[in-house]
């Protein structure tokens, strides 16, 4: 008899750790959904503001980003790339635009 409850025993923490990590995973893959989401409406947002924003205020941001980069590094590879970021992401900043937290979290 005790043979047989402790296998039952063991088979029922095996069912709760599996159902744990199931829960787990469920919650890691609901969050990266989220992320995505947000990713694909935060890139929509700032080419929305691309657009409507004046070439000129683009161009300065882009020169205060790029005097940025060749104060913090020596090498120029990449620099396109991370001069688009960099002002993307001061353009979303002056706009207000929600960050993750900011947007995952529902208004009451």
């Amino acid at each position: 008899m005790k043979i047989y409850l402790n296998a039952w025993l063991g088979e029922k923490a095996t069912r709760v750790k599996r159902a744990a990590t199931q829960q787990k995973k469920a919650a890691q893959e609901k969050e990266q959904k989220l992320r995505d989401q947000y990713q694909m409406w935060w890139r929509q947002e700032v080419n929305r503001l691309r657009e409507i924003t004046p070439a000129e205020e683009i161009t300065a941001l882009e020169d205060a980003e790029t005097n940025k980069l060749i104060e913090e590094q020596q090498n120029p590879m990449g620099f396109p790339l991370l001069v688009r970021v960099g002002t993307d992401a001061r353009l979303a900043e002056m706009h207000k635009i929600a960050s993750f937290e900011e947007w995952k979290t529902p208004v009451s």
